[in-house]
């Protein structure tokens, strides 16, 4: 059980260096990605807290993971601190291609597994001819998929990009949504706080950061108000899919924005 034995009893959990390294991650087999998952979050787990930790042991894998997104700092320790919380268990994140190019960080990225998102071009042209090779390959969707099909869990930033906003969600993109109805896996949101913010009036590049875990949103009732249609209509399909996107994208912006203590973007 990767979490200390009061957690039983506990709904937040402050990370704290000596336990970061006392994680066995028994499910990773690599030996040096649990030395170094263990380092990263040592270094700065003073920092992190976690609210309703106990959803991430409960949640069985697959799963979809939907955080709000601010700033490089988080892309490395929430991947990390999700991964110890759950025994070493995989999260593969859907990545920015150019994050992983980076020489340092893309290194420490690369050992999670991350599906390379190439959507951007290249800030540099010489390395363009990279992202079109990605783009030759399967899609981030599919390859999200083949994952959760094979029994490992994603994780997602459903605003698509960073977002510097301290008091405001950016636009959600269905994607989150549309895999989670593609799959049938649960749907777990997660806020990303920064304290200093009250402080600031804006997000800090580095600080203590709280990760809050929302209740999973399930897809069994959508799929069980479309099985239940009548009479089926085959061509209506589309349509009816579009709807369940955008009514479990709902659900997750009102979740991410209660989390996060944000307002949505209406």
């Amino acid at each position: 059980m990767p979490f200390p034995a009061t957690m039983e009893a506990q709904s937040s959990l402050r990370l704290s260096p000596a336990w970061c390294l006392r994680q066995t991650l028994d499910a990773m087999d690599d030996v040096g990605t649990r030395a170094l998952l263990r380092g990263v979050l040592a270094a700065s787990a003073g920092g992190i807290e976690v609210e309703g930790a106990r959803r991430l042991a409960e949640i069985p894998d697959p799963a979809i993971f939907a955080l709000t997104h601010h700033n490089a700092f988080e892309a490395l320790l929430a991947p990390a601190a999700l991964m110890a919380l759950r025994g070493g268990r995989l999260v593969r994140f859907l990545v920015d291609w150019m994050y992983l190019e980076l020489p340092l960080a893309g290194r420490l990225l690369r050992h999670g597994q991350p599906i390379p998102v190439y959507r951007k071009a290249a800030r540099w042209r010489w390395r363009e001819s990279r992202r079109r090779e990605g783009l030759r390959g399967a899609s981030p969707a599919e390859r999200a998929l083949a994952a959760l099909a094979g029994g490992t869990s994603i994780g997602i930033y459903p605003e698509g990009r960073r977002n510097a906003d301290p008091w405001k969600l950016a636009p959600v993109r269905r994607g989150a949504a549309e895999l989670a109805l593609r799959s049938g896996a649960p749907l777990l949101p997660i806020g990303i706080r920064f304290p200093a913010r009250e402080r600031l009036g804006r997000l800090p590049r580095l600080g203590r950061m709280i990760l809050s875990v929302g209740e999973p949103l399930t897809t069994a009732e959508l799929h069980l108000r479309a099985a239940a249609a009548e009479p089926f209509d085959a061509s209506a399909q589309p349509g009816i899919a579009r709807r369940h996107a955008a009514e479990l994208s709902r659900a997750l912006v009102l979740s991410l924005a209660h989390l996060a203590r944000k307002s949505t973007c209406s």
